[in-house]
């Protein structure tokens, strides 16, 4: 679920999230809250509250759009989340650019320091793939495996791979 800091502003936001979870029986291991690096950078105190709440209620949280903002290393490593999703914009180069590499790799190394997951979005090809899979990323994201599909269409894809 991706959050804004507009959404942060919501009071209570936490156990509205919780209340709404337990309503209609989802599994904390089935969510995931995203919030944008440069909700960070606004909302510092009101998004670190709103983390350790998750946190403590075994909900797990996400960077997104990681690369885009300003936030520091120092920043960040306060971020008590779960996963760091890595920008389509530090992907789209790291097949020409031995500079994009090395950042991409210093990022996912970083996120692992932090005991983070990490997930790179906006993988296009296989050579993409490829780099991301050295530089050990842990997930990706991306029209390498396929395009956007309507849900019956996944669905049916689903049950296709389930057979």
């Amino acid at each position: 679920v991706n959050f804004s800091k507009r959404d942060l502003e919501i009071p209570n936001i936490s156990s509205i999230i919780t209340n709404i979870m337990d309503k209609y029986g989802i599994d904390k291991d089935e969510i995931i809250i995203e919030v944008t690096e440069t909700a960070y950078s606004d909302e510092q105190e009101r998004l670190l509250s709103f983390l350790r709440q998750m946190r403590d209620n075994d909900i797990s949280t996400s960077i997104d759009d990681f690369g885009t903002g300003y936030t520091s290393i120092a920043q960040l490593m306060k971020l008590p989340v779960n996963l760091l999703k890595i920008d389509k914009s530090l992907i789209d180069d790291i097949e020409t650019s031995q500079t994009m590499r090395d950042m991409v790799d210093s990022v996912i190394y970083m996120g692992h320091i932090m005991n983070c997951e990490v997930i790179s979005e906006g993988v296009e090809n296989e050579q993409q793939l490829s780099l991301l899979k050295e530089h050990n990323c842990d997930f990706i994201q991306g029209f390498v495996w396929g395009k956007p599909q309507s849900f019956s269409d996944a669905e049916q894809l689903c049950k296709q791979e389930g057979a």
